[in-house]
Order: C-alpha cells, then structure tokens, then sequence
C-alpha cells in the first residue's frame, strides 16, 4: 500500500511512447508523430524525440519550441498556453482538474452538476480577455474529463478530452488525449496515445 507521503508527492518527470494522429479538414491533409516524449519538471524541461516521419529532436522551454536534425537547429517557434503541445506541459499537474488556468490567473465563475459530471466555468486574466471570452472544464470521478476555451464570440477556439487514466503515485495521467482546434481557417483534429509510461 502506497503511504499518504507517496500519495502526495508531486510527479516531477514523465518518460512515454507517444503517437500523435492529426486531421485537418479545411487542407484534406493527415499527420502522424510516433516518437518519445521526456517531461522533467526539475529542469523546467519538455523534449521530443521524434522517429517518424523522420528522426528530429524537439526541445520545448521558455515557451519556445526549438527543432533539430542531426544536431543542427532547424527552426525556433513560440508556442502560445493552450497550443497542442502545452497538454504535455500539464500531465503531471493534471489532477489539479484545472488544466493549469488558475496559474495563468483565471478564476472560477460557476460551477453546475449535470448527473455525475461538474462544468466548472473560467473567468480569463487581463493578459487573455482580449481574445478568450471563457474556459471550461468539466470533472468526473474526480478526473479532468475536458477542456475548453472560447473566443470573444463564444466560439470555441480549442476543446480537449482526456480519457484512460492510469495513476503513479496516486496521481492521475490520461493515456489518451483527443483535441478539436477551430478558427475560421481551419480545423484540426488531433489524438494523442501513450505507451510505455514512466511517471515519479
């Protein structure tokens, strides 16, 4: 039996097997990522080593994605808070159920229960009430069932889903993760599936 210190230590690093499956409707184009991804919240450090479809190295910090091949930088890019790749960002403090908004200073404006599922509605901060009108989260059996974020017409901008717990150390991670992304330009559906976890 895990002790209550197990329980409630924070999971600081995450080792996995990742596929990454991704549809964009209005381009008619697919995508697949297989590779590994390594999260150490100690050295505040998130990186991808990519096999498929070709081999590159991902390194994401500061809120910017850097990606190599063969040692060799080929393009740096900023990476905004609810971006696809911000989810791995959140793995290891997802039990919080809050995907993270109450850092970014969001605050809670409602709350309602539908059955077995609580909605929990987001105040955004100043830094994002410019563009975000609201966020949502929903929680069931005390797991992180879905995340949103709409824009300043109520539109959604961003939905995610997160399913197939497995736990370490009495803290939960989702081994598979669906997203729907939507602009007037664009629309990209997105899975992400987990192999192999390592969690401590």
């Amino acid at each position: 039996m895990l002790s209550q210190a197990a329980i409630s230590q924070e999971l600081r690093y995450f080792n996995a097997d990742f596929q990454i499956k991704e549809i964009n409707q209005v381009e008619n184009t697919s995508t697949i990522i297989i590779g590994k991804v390594i999260l150490d919240n100690i050295l505040k450090q998130l990186s991808f080593e990519i096999s498929f479809p070709e081999k590159e190295y991902w390194l994401l910090q500061d809120s910017l994605i850097k990606k190599f091949q063969s040692d060799t930088l080929i393009s740096t890019e900023k990476l905004g808070n609810f971006d696809d790749l911000s989810v791995f960002n959140e793995l290891l403090k997802i039990y919080k159920n809050d995907y993270g908004l109450e850092a970014l200073g969001f605050t809670i404006k409602n709350i309602k229960q539908e059955d077995e599922l609580s909605i929990i509605d987001w105040s955004p901060s100043k830094n994002f009430e410019s563009f975000i009108s609201y966020a949502q989260t929903t929680v069931k059996n005390n797991l992180l069932h879905s995340f949103a974020v709409y824009d300043n017409n109520k539109m959604s901008m961003n939905t995610t889903f997160f399913s197939n717990y497995v736990f370490f150390n009495g803290k939960p991670i989702p081994k598979k993760i669906r997203s729907k992304t939507s602009s007037t330009k664009f629309h990209i559906f997105k899975s992400i599936e987990f192999e192999n976890i390592v969690a401590e």
